[in-house]
């Protein structure tokens, strides 16, 4: 017996693909416990990001813990926007489970990182979250993967 499916256009495949860059929609879809391949603790969140045209694509983020300066401040910076995004700033600085940011959504801005390495393709991403609580200000999230 065959599996019978209904194919559909690659352009409009969910998974991982370019989709328009500017303002969009994300939703947090899942969220992992993992470790970096320097062996530190690391969070991989996995967003559904919708451009304006209702195309989607996932985007992965990773949340690395680390005693190193600089990359404990891209951590923070992303967890604080990624926060303020869904709404939930009040959790900034306490620990973060997956039951904290799971399901989270709202706005933000996509765009498109190219790859530097011919072996990957380019891909969007998540540029920047837009929340409008007063008194946060949104910072740009340093995206690259530092492993």
């Amino acid at each position: 017996m065959a599996f019978n499916y209904n194919t559909v256009d690659p352009k409009d495949m969910a998974a991982f693909q370019i989709i328009e860059p500017g303002e969009g929609t994300f939703k947090v879809v899942k969220c992992e416990d993992k470790q970096s391949r320097a062996g530190n603790d690391m969070m991989v969140v996995t967003y559904r990001i919708v451009d304006s045209r209702g195309r989607s694509t996932l985007y992965n983020d990773y949340l690395i813990a680390s005693n190193d300066e600089v990359q404990n401040k891209s951590t923070a910076t992303k967890i604080y926007n990624l926060l303020c995004g869904i709404g939930r700033s009040d959790l900034y600085g306490a620990p973060l489970g997956h039951e904290h940011i799971l399901c989270g959504k709202g706005r933000c801005i996509i765009k498109t990182q190219k790859s530097d390495d011919p072996r990957y393709d380019d891909k969007s991403v998540i540029s920047k979250f837009i929340y409008d609580e007063p008194g946060h200000e949104s910072h740009d999230i340093d995206d690259t993967i530092p492993f």
